[in-house]
């Protein structure tokens, strides 16, 4: 099974927007920029796509320097998303939003500084970690997304027996049905330990 990201966030992107290319992105909280856990390396050095990401360490940043489009170091809990998106062509519709900063408070400011009314979005991969003290994030976040027209598809994705994250579509934006076949909640998708065999399945079928 192909793929970069640990958690299987690009082969859920790219299977349910039909192997897009030339894609657009935005990643808040990059991590490293070429490792197994960064879920946009793919996206870009396969598929061709375009973005950002930001990364508050400034090490961590500078992992991103051999990649085609720019990591931020920057405060995403109080970037100008506006700003951002226009200096860099994204809007006012974006593939894939990543929104993955620690601790889930900080996520969900985050969150809270994009214009979800102005900008809008294929995929939306939120995490949470309600397993880490982030309960209470989980419960608003799925306020903000789903009053925005998003639809949770995996509810608590596990890392090792942990729920962390949460993944949404747009359906207007979606090219086909295949996100419906991907509908489940606390499934286990950590590529370093155990990827639930029916997702294995899917990723095979869709993906080119």
């Amino acid at each position: 099974m192909k793929g970069s990201s640990t958690q299987c966030q690009d082969l859920f992107v790219l299977s349910v927007l039909n192997n897009k290319r030339n894609g657009t992105y935005v990643e808040i909280g990059g991590g490293l920029g070429t490792s197994d856990g960064n879920n946009t390396y793919m996206l870009e050095t396969d598929y061709d796509w375009k973005g950002f990401s930001i990364e508050y360490v400034p090490w961590i940043a500078e992992t991103h320097n051999v990649r085609k489009h720019p990591c931020l170091c920057i405060d995403a809990t109080t970037a100008n998303y506006n700003d951002l998106f226009t200096q860099y062509n994204l809007g006012p519709h974006i593939d894939y939003l990543q929104l993955d900063i620690d601790p889930p408070t900080n996520t969900l400011l985050a969150l809270k500084q994009i214009d979800l009314t102005k900008y809008s979005f294929s995929v939306i991969t939120y995490e949470h970690d309600a397993y880490n003290g982030g309960e209470n994030e989980r419960i608003k976040s799925r306020q903000i997304l789903e009053a925005h027209g998003y639809t949770r598809v995996i509810s608590n994705v596990f890392q090792l027996g942990h729920p962390f994250e949460d993944w949404y579509v747009n359906e207007k934006y979606m090219p086909n049905d295949n996100w419906k076949e991907f509908i489940g909640e606390k499934i286990e998708l950590s590529r370093v330990g155990y990827v639930d065999a029916r997702y294995i399945d899917l990723f095979n079928k869709f993906l080119d």
